[in-house]
Order: structure tokens, then sequence, then C-alpha cells
């Protein structure tokens, strides 16, 4: 019962953690200004911008969540992916749906399909990194005996 209560207050810490550091790495990438050569690769400049304001975010969006990745899969070893998923709906819910509710009522298309696609980046990425980290091999000499013993035997991972 104790072990689930500080799981649980990891968690916790972990969703406001990665909730606050999101917010600054938004704030940082929408602040770069697009390189002029990359705008000098698009037929107008508003494309060129938009496509750098979303590789740039992705980009973003990955190595935020990559530390995160690895402490959740150390913390919530069986149920990392679950966790993650947990973590970013909450922070999707509270972030990304008010804004995407407002940002329907806008009639330009780009900037729904920019929501969209950055809500479904948010709730997926953080997951599928866990599950990435999960499968990585090990340096860890007994680690690695172990899952060659278990894998010799036909189980999984």
């Amino acid at each position: 019962m104790r072990r689930a209560f500080v799981l649980l207050a990891i968690a916790a810490g972990l969703t406001t953690l990665y909730l606050f550091v999101f917010v600054y790495m938004v704030a940082f990438v929408a602040a770069q200004p697009t390189p002029t050569w990359w705008t000098g690769l698009f037929p107008t400049y508003r494309s060129g911008a938009l496509t750098w304001l979303v590789l740039i975010h992705a980009a973003g969006v990955l190595l935020l969540s990559l530390p995160f990745a690895f402490a959740i899969d150390r913390v919530f070893r069986p149920y990392g992916m679950w966790v993650a998923l947990a973590l970013t709906i909450v922070i999707a819910c509270v972030i990304e749906v008010p804004s995407l509710i407002e940002g329907l009522k806008i009639t330009a298309f780009y900037i729904k399909g920019f929501w969209v696609v950055d809500t479904v980046k948010l709730i997926s990425v953080l997951p599928a990194l866990v599950y990435i980290v999960r499968r990585l091999t090990s340096n860890n000499r007994f680690e690695r005996s172990r899952v060659a013993d278990s894998v010799r035997h036909g189980e999984d991972r």
C-alpha cells in the first residue's frame, strides 16, 4: 500500500515536471526565428515558417520526452508505457484540448490540422519512447544473461 502511494506521488511529480518543461520548451521553440536558408526552400515564406515550426517542435518534444522515458521505464518497469500514456493524456486534457476547442472555431484548415497533429504527437511520443527504451539491450552483464536465458526458454523480453 505504501509503495502504491510512493509510485502515485512519483507519477504526479513527473506529470507536473513534464508539464512545466513542455510549456517552456514550446515557448522556446516558438521564439526561434526561421532560418533564411530554410524559407528559401519553399515557395512562400509562410509555408516555410510553418514547416520549420512543426519540425522544430517535433524535435523539441522528442528531446524533452527522452529523459522522461528513461525515468518512467526505470521507476514503473512493467507498467511504464501505461503510466506514460496516462501522463500525456492528463497533460493533453489540461493544455491541448481547451486550445483545440478554441482552435476549431478558426476557419483556417492548417491551424486545425496543426493542433490535431500536435495533440496526437503529444499523446503518442512519450509512450512510444518508453516502449523503445524498454526494448533496448542492456550493458549490464547480469541483465544481458537474464534476457538471453529468457529468450532461450521462449519467453518474451
